[in-house]
């Protein structure tokens, strides 16, 4: 941009219509209602770890209810796909056997396969058996189960026990 001397007039164009369009859309009363918290996790997960740390903890300062909203929405139950294999076992040692089928009852059919793989195939048998015996459950029993593992994931994460792929980040051979 430093370096920019000219710049063709259709492009200008193009730009004057683009925020005559965008002023038109907010004036005209039509939002789209979105969630912040959401869109600036979805941002943070593509950022280097030390980076997204340093970020909320400044936050933290500022606003802590927010930088706690920020850091659930930063890392969610269905992240653990981007676990590795060798890493979630390491988790799953951690978890209790009643709150990993517990934060299973509404895990997506990816995150359930993740752990059947994860576990041998007589614990896999064990879990899917619990899990079909599993009544009807208050759902926040089963979220504060999913996020205590979230918080287990991070926890060994930050002592280096694990690593979690980052969004958009290389790939780990």
């Amino acid at each position: 941009l430093a370096q920019l001397e000219s710049i063709p007039n259709q492009v200008i164009e193009e730009i004057e219509k683009q925020f005559a369009s965008e002023i038109a859309a907010l004036s005209s009363g039509s939002r789209q209602t979105i969630d912040g918290v959401k869109a600036a996790g979805d941002l943070l997960k593509f950022l280097e770890n030390e980076r997204s740390e340093a970020l909320l903890e400044e936050l933290t300062s500022l606003d802590p209810e927010l930088a706690e909203r920020l850091k659930k929405a930063l890392f969610t139950f269905e992240d653990l796909q981007r676990i590795d294999s060798r890493g979630m076992q390491v988790v799953l040692k951690e978890i209790s056997t009643e709150n990993l089928v517990l934060a299973l009852k509404t895990a997506s059919e990816e995150i359930r396969e993740k752990v059947f793989s994860s576990v041998s195939s007589r614990a896999a048998g064990m879990i899917r058996e619990e899990l079909e015996l599993l009544g009807p459950t208050r759902l926040a029993d089963v979220e504060a189960a999913q996020q205590m593992i979230v918080e287990a994931a991070l926890r060994l994460e930050r002592e280096g026990r694990i690593q979690i792929a980052r969004e958009g980040g290389a790939d780990y051979v």
